[in-house]
């Protein structure tokens, strides 16, 4: 009983409050398992690093109030886009961090990607003349040159700003597979 509740404790310290997703540390945490030495090298996983496109111009216009309002259906959003086994993370701010585990080829990680941009795209403003969208960087694992937590984070973090330079609302992936580092480029809806 008291492994149960030292548990859910630690849990609580590993959710963000206002979407309920996991923070930062809890999204550190889930990375235990995948990077373990001795796990199956052979998984297929998917880490994506999102920025919200547009937030910002959201939350200056209508308020926090607001803006906490279209946070919480982001994050409904994204785990509606998603595995149960899958898990999403409110990383801070507007940036959010998904991790696909088991994903079966490149392909199927660009499908859920696409879903996930056409899902923030779809989600309802405040007013109707602010748009909301994505900028997404992927990282397929396993990789060659990605081995860390801090590593996977930093190579997602530099495509997400690659995305968002290049014309926010797409993505920008690394992978083994050159095909699919090259077709990775989103058109907006």
């Amino acid at each position: 009983s008291t492994r149960k509740e030292s548990s859910a404790a630690s849990d609580v310290y590993k959710r963000q409050h206002l979407t309920r997703l996991l923070n930062r540390a809890g999204f550190a945490d889930v990375f235990d398992d995948l990077l373990r030495p001795d796990a199956e090298r052979r998984e297929m996983s998917a880490v994506l690093l999102l920025d919200l496109d547009g937030f910002k111009a959201i939350n200056d216009a209508c308020g926090h109030a607001a803006g906490d309002e279209v946070l919480k259906m982001v994050a409904a959003s994204l785990t509606d886009c998603v595995r149960i086994s899958d898990k999403v993370a409110r990383l801070g701010g507007d940036e959010f961090g998904i991790l696909l585990r088991h994903v079966t080829n490149e392909r199927s990680v660009e499908l859920v990607v696409e879903k996930i941009l056409g899902a923030i795209t779809g989600i309802v403003t405040p007013r109707n003349d602010l748009r909301l969208g994505a900028s997404i960087g992927v990282c397929v694992l396993p990789h060659p040159d990605l081995h860390t937590y801090d590593d996977i984070l930093k190579a997602a973090d530099r495509l997400m700003y690659e995305a968002k330079a290049a014309g926010k609302h797409q993505y920008r992936s690394l992978a083994a597979s050159l095909a699919f580092s090259r077709c990775n480029q989103s058109t907006p809806a």
